[in-house]
């Protein structure tokens, strides 16, 4: 090989040598600077194709996973909806339990604020990631939703402490609550309630007059129960109320049963809640088989209703 030149030689196995071909340095030069050229240029388009239909793909799973989790959170609001309804129910059996304890009810603002739950990922990183996550045409409004959230479980946390305290004072007073009107006067799967506390069109007169009680639907002879413990201090017949019991429970509060075909125990007579002093009939001012009950706190006739905890 001549000096700066490289010699490419060519062999038949069977002819040996058939051609010498000399290359000058500059020429072999080229020609790696060529094929390395070419090279480049065929994985830099490849990769950008590969790189490009990669991007599209996880666009497209990204796209399915925010629908997937914009689904989720529609469906968690729902149930953030239940929730919020149940705890309306629970406050307002709270503030019923806590009057009949005299208790002060909790304030208004003390629910609002309720009490915090344990710690986590805080309420401003979540929204932040999810929003992240979520494309702008379908945002729904997570600082809402994650409110609600904290709402609930605050008010939550509330009302597990407020019954904790109740149960306590409940303790304390089980002998006041035994004398407090808290279960239905007949049993329900034997009767039916036909009309409650209000006014109502007067079955005799047809005009709407207030209805001091609830009226309960049942059959001759189905037992009518103390619906707590007191002395008896009537037990009599009555023009209107025909065969009628009324007891007093002490604390100012006084039921009444009326229009029953027997009566089981007479003025004077101690009872518990549960036991049976009559039976259910037709009699007085009535037009068929029915028991009238009313409650009376502090001679004041009041909705029975606020009254039925065996049924909760």
């Amino acid at each position: 090989m001549k000096k700066n030149k490289y010699k490419i030689l060519l062999f038949n196995n069977s002819k040996g040598l058939i051609r010498e071909i000399l290359l000058s340095k500059s020429v072999v030069f080229a020609f790696i600077l060529i094929f390395l050229t070419c090279n480049f240029f065929t994985l830099y388009f490849f990769s950008d194709d590969y790189l490009s239909w990669k991007s599209d793909r996880e666009i497209q799973n990204h796209k399915k996973n925010n629908q997937l989790l914009i689904d989720k959170i529609l469906i968690a609001e729902n149930r953030v909806s239940n929730i919020e309804e149940k705890i309306n129910t629970i406050i307002n059996y709270d503030n019923e339990m806590r009057d009949m304890l005299s208790m002060p009810r909790i304030h208004e603002d003390v629910r609002q604020l309720g009490v915090g739950g344990k710690g986590g990922i805080s309420e401003t990183q979540a929204v932040e990631v999810l929003e992240y996550l979520l494309p702008d045409e379908e945002a729904v409004d997570l600082q809402e939703y994650f409110q609600k959230l904290d709402f609930i479980e605050r008010s939550t946390n509330l009302e597990i402490l407020s019954f904790m305290e109740m149960s306590s004072n409940s303790m304390k007073n089980k002998n006041k609550l035994r004398h407090i009107p808290a279960i239905h006067p007949v049993d329900l799967s034997k009767s039916k309630l036909t009309s409650r506390f209000g006014y109502r069109r007067d079955p005799f007169t047809k005009r709407y007059k207030k209805h001091e009680g609830d009226d309960f639907s049942a059959k001759t002879g189905t037992p009518v129960m103390a619906t707590a413990d007191g002395l008896v201090i009537s037990s009599k017949y009555n023009g209107t109320f025909g065969n009628y019991i009324e007891i007093s429970h002490g604390n100012g509060y006084r039921t009444v049963y009326g229009h029953l075909n027997k009566r089981n125990v007479s003025r004077g007579t101690y009872v518990v809640r549960g036991q049976k002093i009559g039976e259910v009939g037709n009699t007085g001012r009535s037009t068929a088989p029915h028991l009238h009950y009313e409650v009376k706190h502090h001679k004041k006739r009041v909705d029975p209703r606020s009254f039925y905890f065996d049924g909760m």
